[in-house]
């Protein structure tokens, strides 16, 4: 158990997770005006144990690949064995399937679409070596799985009332830029092997720093017109939200090392924080 708890503390901080996971949730039922408690807590926590399924299938999938590059993680050390994470996994899988299966169950079609879309992710779609070269189709047949959870959830929190207005559309698509921007975020910084050499598996390798960042905040401004498009006002944490980006820009202009150093953390934060946003 202690092993599992070092790896968790590594590869899957608990509390920022579980904050995510609650907006996230909040922020679908919110939209419906739907505060089911029980819904809102089974769902959250059947979204937390989907993350974390993911964290340990990227584990398992990138298991050569890390021996390799990174060999400082938990499982290269012997903090863990695979077996472990494949017992985790199993374990996440069965309570998930479990949930669905006996709340959730009018929405289970909807629920294997989602696993079986997770299973091709998993396989990298039977095309690794075509992805690995297009990183851009890479991020978008990987992320595309959020648009199908998303629909899913909203299906529960309108109780099948679901309604593709032009105010649904906009919030869906601007939920789906909190995982989009969570994920580019963590990778905008160069990661390195164990001879200091960086790897192939952030963007920022492929694009440079510069085109990086750009990149980054282009998304973060673009998700803030979506949220303004299906609010139609300008709100008081919205516009604190736009002017965190632009001071985040506003600085990288003049000291562009602490930002592009610290780019995981503030990407992360202002995820999170482009809930509050769209729950206010």
């Amino acid at each position: 158990m202690k092993n599992i708890l070092i790896y968790i503390k590594e590869r899957f901080p608990i509390l920022p997770a579980l904050i995510y996971c609650v907006l996230f949730i909040l922020t679908i039922f919110d939209f419906f005006q739907n505060y089911n408690p029980i819904n809102i807590f089974l769902l959250t926590v059947s979204l937390f144990l989907f993350l974390f399924s993911i964290r340990l299938q990227d584990e398992i999938k990138d298991y050569q690949y890390d021996n390799q590059k990174h060999r400082e993680r938990p499982l290269q050390r012997g903090i863990i064995s695979l077996e472990a994470i494949k017992n985790l996994l199993l374990i996440t899988i069965i309570i998930q399937v479990s949930i669905q299966a006996v709340f959730f169950f009018e929405y289970f079609r909807i629920f294997l679409i989602i696993a079986f879309y997770n299973l091709m992710i998993f396989k990298e779609f039977f095309i690794k070596k075509f992805l690995d070269n297009h990183i851009f189709i890479y991020l978008i047949s990987h992320q595309f799985i959020f648009f199908l959870i998303i629909y899913y959830f909203m299906q529960i929190a309108s109780h099948k009332n679901l309604e593709f207005n032009r105010t649904a559309v906009l919030f869906s698509i601007s939920l789906f830029f909190v995982p989009l921007l969570w994920e580019i975020g963590r990778k905008i910084k160069h990661r390195y092997s164990s001879n200091n050499a960086p790897t192939d598996d952030t963007y920022v390798y492929y694009l440079g720093r510069k085109k990086a960042f750009a990149f980054l905040i282009l998304l973060f401004i673009a998700q803030t017109l979506l949220i303004l498009s299906y609010k139609q006002q300008y709100t008081f944490p919205l516009a604190l939200y736009f002017g965190a980006i632009i001071s985040i820009i506003a600085v990288y202009l003049q000291k562009p090392k602490p930002i592009y150093n610290q780019s995981p953390n503030w990407s992360a934060g202002l995820s999170l924080f482009s809930l509050i946003v769209m729950l206010s």
